[in-house]
């Protein structure tokens, strides 16, 4: 009240007024009123106020509501976590708080020119979006890099949306920093695209630039290599050291490898200790042969992590596009085959694919492609070694071999398929198989009655090193039933070398459960007596290697060696095996020196576990006569063969498998005897007895050449790894008349010059080894 008699106090004093004031309607509720205060004025004088008053109620309501809006849309832009910007003739009209802390401002960034904070390489592709607004496009979606002020750069991801400012065009948007997000989606990106470890581009990436570079190599007749590496015997490293060393010694690696290739070639970690290298628009093979002579000389030079030096060999396997395949998987395969031909002729090497991988390549790489599986297929079997006593002839012992029932291959000795598991990775649960076969074979011949006999079985260094090994024994045993005392683990010398401490501790908690251990190949590998004596009451058992063995005779110094051996177990409190006694003379000579116990073809071969229950039923052996050479059954051929003086030099190879034709490379073997039947054959090859294993050998006999298929029949091992075989052919009928002329000639021509062979033969070293 005291405002409306002031201001119309001034209005009746000659100023007119204009105010606003809260009322009370009649109805009873607050209204806003605009009242106006005039002065009349009659002749000169001032004699009232004309006073006009309008309801402003909804006018007041409004604006209040658009102050407040405005207030609260301004707290909101003002507090932002994006950046918000006013954009006029390219300058900043408006720029909020969080676009300044965007672009590393300390104070506010309006009016200076948007474009210099746009990184160079980004501003025409943002000046292009900006110009392309339009009625029909009013805004829009984009990504471009700043540089802020300090002179980093970040990623910004934008929406820009066209107005009118002040009455001019312009523009009006929001930004927003994503370089942490695409930081990350660039880190997914990049770990779906290289090994974590390495930071080489992993399988997926290698195999899509392959695809991609042979689709060019095909258009522009370029031809590419493809090279695959694998460390030797790389799993020692994890196994003795464990992964975290092996880990950084691949990282080492990976960076050797990443400096011996060109700019433009692509190299990967395929997993493990594998890496693939591709060369695209190769110069030639002598370009290819060059970085794999560089990365052997690479890989072999040093490496030192940690306190350890390491001393590592690669073998690598190479193929061509498009002489070996034209597809990524081809060339993959055919550079596989060549790496197993590398590692089957000593590793450290490379090899160049060709269409003809030689028999024992083959071989080799077939097993080590199947042995995954033959656990799986039950292929695994035990034979059994009996141990005797020399004097009683008792059976005191059995040793449990295991051998692969192969499908194709027969037999296959753990000399060759071991060293195939210990570098598989598969070496593990091929040994527990092993215990448990051999305690429940154990167990089952004890139930039946039979006389209670310790198996040993052997640990490869690498297995006994291993922290479960304790543990597997223990659950063995205890799910088997078979007391320790029957059970003997035999492992090498190199085991007690290997870790003194871990292998100590090994052996007491073995021989805690009543366990036998036994040293195999004595005096083989790295024999020391000092060690020998720290584990005194450790070993149980030393077995003379069959080296000191196999010439054994009463003049030999291998006499004198075994007699100080057996003397230093005795002393040690330790007994004595000899492996592979094969004669009278050597088993008399072991009898005079008192060995404990007997093992080798003498006595017995490897049986299966029924025909070993047979021999120990009877408890006690006698010596058997051997022959000196393996018998021939000359009589049961239909026809007859032409002995050969000077052995026959042929080039052995398979040419089918269960009807399957494959092409592989010759090896030479040598003829002993040759007729149109077939022939008898020595090879260091383990070949098996198979009829849907075609064999064919090529010679010259006569001056001519000579070509005869066939499969092996029968085979017989002389000697470790010296095999005699014999051929049937398979000869057409319209060939069989020249064969068997050609065949009447050689006999004839031999008995005219017994001393001039008319055909190609084997002289020298070859021979003898083969035949000793």
């Amino acid at each position: 009240m005291d405002k409306t008699w002031s201001h119309f106090a001034l209005a009746l004093a000659g100023e007119p007024q204009n105010y606003a004031i809260v009322c009370v309607h009649k109805e009873g509720h607050w209204i806003d009123v605009s009242v106006t205060n005039l002065p009349i004025v009659i002749e000169g004088q001032i004699v009232g106020v004309y006073s006009i008053a309008k309801d402003i109620t909804e006018e007041k309501r409004s604006e209040r509501a658009l102050v407040e809006a405005e207030t609260k849309y301004r707290s909101l832009v003002e507090e932002s976590i994006v950046g918000v910007y006013i954009i006029q003739d390219g300058i900043f009209v408006y720029a909020n708080p969080r676009l300044n802390w965007i672009f590393g401002s300390n104070g506010s960034i309006e009016g200076a020119d948007a474009g210099r904070f746009i990184h160079p390489d980004d501003l025409p592709a943002v000046k292009l979006d900006v110009g392309n607004l339009s009625k029909e496009q009013d805004s829009i979606h984009h990504q471009f890099r700043i540089m802020k002020q300090n002179g980093s750069v970040i990623d910004v991801e934008a929406h820009t949306t066209r107005i009118y400012y002040k009455g001019r065009p312009a523009v009006i948007g929001t930004l927003l920093d994503i370089t942490d997000r695409k930081r990350s989606v660039q880190l997914n990106e990049y770990l779906a695209y290289h090994d974590a470890l390495t930071g080489l581009p992993n399988r997926r990436y290698f195999e899509e630039k392959l695809r991609q570079s042979i689709a060019v190599a095909k258009t522009h007749n370029q031809q590419l290599a493809v090279m695959y590496l694998d460390m030797d015997r790389f799993k020692y490293v994890n196994d003795s050291l464990g992964h975290r060393m092996g880990d950084k010694l691949l990282k080492q690696i990976g960076e050797r490898l990443a400096q011996c290739v060109g700019e433009g070639d692509i190299i990967a970690r395929m997993g493990g200790d594998e890496f693939t290298i591709f060369i695209p628009d190769m110069k030639g093979i002598e370009s290819v042969i060059r970085i794999a002579e560089r990365i052997i000389k690479s890989l072999n030079e040093r490496f030192e992590i940690e306190e350890y030096e390491f001393f590592i060999t690669v073998s690598a396997g190479i193929s061509i596009f498009p002489i070996d395949g034209e597809e990524p998987e081809a060339l993959m395969k055919n550079a596989d085959s060549a790496l197993y031909r590398a590692k089957d002729q000593g590793k450290n090497n490379y090899q160049i694919y060709t269409p003809s991988m030689n028999a024992q390549t083959y071989r080799t790489f077939t097993l080590e492609k199947d042995l995954r599986k033959a656990l799986r297929l039950n292929q695994l079997e035990l034979y059994y070694q009996p141990k005797v006593d020399p004097c009683s002839g008792l059976i005191v012992g059995v040793e449990a071999l295991i051998r692969w029932n192969h499908p194709e291959w027969g037999l296959i000795s753990p000399n060759e398929f071991i060293p195939l598991a210990e570098e598989t990775g598969l070496i593990a649960p091929v040994n527990e198989w092993v215990q448990r076969s051999a305690c429940l074979q154990n167990k089952a011949w004890q139930l039946e009655g039979l006389p209670p006999i310790p198996v040993s079985i052997n640990l490869s260094a690498q297995h006994f090193m291993q922290k479960d090994v304790v543990e597997s024994v223990r659950r063995v045993l205890g799910e088997t039933g078979l007391q320790g005392c029957f059970l003997e683990i035999e492992i090498t010398e190199s085991s007690l070398l290997e870790n003194e401490e871990v292998t100590s501790s090994t052996i007491d908690e073995l021989k805690e459960m009543g366990v036998k251990i036994a040293l195999d190949d004595f005096g083989t590998g790295y024999s020391s007596l000092s060690y020998l004596k720290r584990f005194k009451h450790k070993i149980d058992t030393l077995k003379i290697d069959r080296s000191f063995v196999r010439d054994l005779c009463e003049d030999s110094d291998d006499k004198e060696i075994i007699r100080t051996i057996i003397h230093m177990a005795y002393h040690l409190k330790m007994s004595v095996v000899a492996e592979g006694v094969e004669n009278e003379e050597q088993l008399s000579i072991l009898r005079s020196l008192r060995c404990s116990e007997i093992q080798g073809y003498l006595y017995s071969r490897p049986v299966p576990a029924k025909r070993f229950a047979e021999l120990l039923a009877v408890g006690r052996m006698e010596p058997a006569k051997i022959e000196s050479q393996p018998r021939v059954v000359e009589n049961r051929r239909k026809f007859v063969r032409t002995e050969l003086k000077f052995p026959l030099s042929a080039a052995m190879t398979i040419i089918q498998i269960k009807g399957q034709a494959i092409q592989l490379g010759q090896t030479e073997v040598a003829i002993e005897d040759i007729g149109i039947g077939g022939l008898r054959f020595l090879s260091t090859i383990k070949l098996a007895v198979h009829p849907e294993i075609i064999l064919q050998f090529e010679t010259e006999i006569l001056q001519r050449p000579v070509t005869l298929n066939g499969v092996v029949v029968w085979y017989c091992e002389l000697d470790e790894n010296v095999f005699q075989y014999g051929v049937q052919f398979s000869i057409a009928d319209k060939e069989r008349s020249a064969a068997h002329r050609l065949f009447n000639d050689l006999a004839a021509q031999l008995k005219r010059q017994p001393h001039e062979p008319p055909y190609k033969y084997i002289t020298g070293e070859k021979i003898s080894y083969l035949r000793r």
